[in-house]
């Protein structure tokens, strides 16, 4: 149960970041192409910011399901060790 609710945090977190990346590239370029030199800079560090906070999720992610696969894959070999023996 812990998982999956981690499992779901994680995907509101990387949801969270793609959503805050896309704003932030939006209100960069209505910022350059107004001249509004604070709308943009604003723009581009919120970019960077769901930039920088989808890339801690996506490795986060890698990394469980890394988990998992080597978990699945010690399971197999130990179901086709005692298959043999």
């Amino acid at each position: 149960m812990a998982d999956s609710s981690g499992m779901a945090v994680d995907a509101i977190g990387a949801s969270f970041g793609s959503k805050t990346t896309v704003v932030g590239a939006g209100a960069g370029v209505v910022g350059w192409a107004a001249q509004i030199d604070l709308l943009g800079l604003a723009g581009v560090i919120c970019a960077v910011l769901g930039l920088l906070i989808n890339l801690y999720f996506q490795i986060k992610r890698d990394r469980r399901e890394a988990a998992e696969s080597n978990a699945r894959i010690k399971q197999i070999e130990s179901e086709i060790d005692h298959e043999q023996s």
